[in-house]
């Protein structure tokens, strides 16, 4: 069956009966399923339906660009592992998730998640639930490897169960405006016989806006507290009338 859902909930959209398709992969044997990212994203989960039979193993699951021919190529970008127990006859193949250890940042583009174990042991010992009666993904492809991912064979009419996790990562911060609250340069008060004279200097075009008084303040002191034990003592203003232009 071809599945779709979430973390707790798969809801299985068709199935052909009594269909157990299954490819299998070990040591040596990889396995790998192409998908495709349609912008940048942050890619933290994926999960395969896979199995082990025999005795427990651990299994490895590792995140890698593609070639030119849509096949896996270079080192892994990041990986994940999980203990799995043995697999029991007549029972369903069920939904494993693996976190990879990092959360790449990906660009658009086409991946590939690769299947391993490094344990001894027959590569039919472990296996990938698929598609391959009616495959519908169309924007990746299966792929095999016999030498441990150095190279890889197509799998032709064959989809791997699997789901790719991720989330787009949060816009840039907007650059800091033009306009600042912390404009002043230098600021001159001068007295005449008749009155006073304020002159500010600026780094930028802006609107001044001042407040002024002929009435003296209101002084008061202030204790300042750190810890519950009190400091020295701040001054603080208090300006009864003003006027503001």
């Amino acid at each position: 069956p071809i599945v779709a859902g979430g973390s707790k909930v798969n809801l299985v959209e068709y199935y052909n009966e009594f269909d157990d398709s299954h490819v299998s992969y070990g040591r040596n044997r990889f396995l790998a399923q192409t998908f495709t990212l349609d912008s940048e994203t942050v890619v933290w989960r994926c999960r395969f339906k896979t199995r082990v039979v025999g005795y427990d193993r651990w299994i490895f699951f590792s995140l890698r660009h593609t070639d030119d021919a849509g096949k896996p190529t270079g080192d892994d970008i990041a990986t994940s592992q999980k203990y799995l127990g043995i697999y029991r006859p007549g029972a369903p193949i069920k939904w494993r998730r693996f976190d990879f250890d990092d959360f790449p940042t990906l660009p658009a583009g086409v991946y590939a998640l690769c299947a391993y174990t490094a344990e001894e042991g027959s590569w039919d010992d472990h296996a990938l639930r698929c598609d391959e009666t009616t495959p519908q993904y169309f924007r990746g492809n299966a792929h095999l490897s016999h030498n441990r991912g150095v190279d890889w064979e197509l799998i032709g009419h064959t989809d791997f169960m699997f789901e790719i996790w991720g989330y787009h990562p949060p816009p840039a911060p907007p650059p800091p405006p033009d306009i600042s609250n912390f404009a002043t340069q230098d600021a001159v008060f001068e007295v005449f016989g008749t009155g006073y004279k304020i002159t500010v200097t600026t780094d930028r075009v802006c609107h001044l806006f001042m407040r002024w008084t002929l009435i003296e303040p209101e002084v008061h002191a202030k204790v300042v507290f750190r810890r519950g034990i009190a400091m020295h003592t701040d001054k603080r203003f208090c300006f009864v009338v003003y006027h503001e232009n």
